[in-house]
């Protein structure tokens, strides 16, 4: 909520910029956040993570996840296994809540997964296409000031 109407930006990398943590039978790509010691140099407002990861069929790891944070594990491709339990095909999503702690993926197929966590924003929400606002009054505002071209203009290279 505090951060609402901050300076926007943009942290552009190319995937050959994105720091890659070698795991056994695969590898992860830090997008944002941090693996341990490999961490991503993109910038966010509040504490996040989100993990590209690519597994060969039969490869095991467990991906960190601060206790407090929500969590989501996209399967984009193959099927894996989540904490001994369920097994996800693609294009699927499970969502974890907070105090569930550290996933264990097993790959049932080589595999490429999604898996991203956060800090729950708990506060309420107002919502209209790609706006996002605390209020129904915030967001009519911000519909406006944008309508009215108060949002300043996009520069093309």
């Amino acid at each position: 909520r505090d951060q609402k109407f901050t300076e926007p930006g943009f942290d552009g990398m190319t995937p050959d910029e994105l720091p890659i943590r070698k795991l056994e039978g695969g590898q992860v790509r830090v997008i944002a956040g941090n693996w341990g010691d490999t961490i991503s140099k993109v910038h966010t407002f509040s504490p996040l993570f989100l993990y590209h990861l690519t597994l060969f069929e039969g490869a095991e790891v467990e991906v960190p996840v601060d206790p407090t944070f929500a969590a989501g594990v996209y399967t984009a491709d193959g099927e894996v296994e989540i904490n001994k339990a369920s097994q996800v095909e693609r294009s699927l999503l499970t969502l974890f809540e907070p105090g569930e702690g550290n996933v264990l993926l097993k790959a049932q197929s080589d595999a490429q997964i999604m898996v991203m966590g956060g800090v729950p924003l708990d506060q309420p929400m107002a919502s209209y296409g790609p706006f996002v606002m605390s209020t129904s009054e915030e967001l009519q505002q911000v519909m406006n000031d944008y309508r009215e071209g108060k949002m300043g203009e996009v520069e093309w290279e």
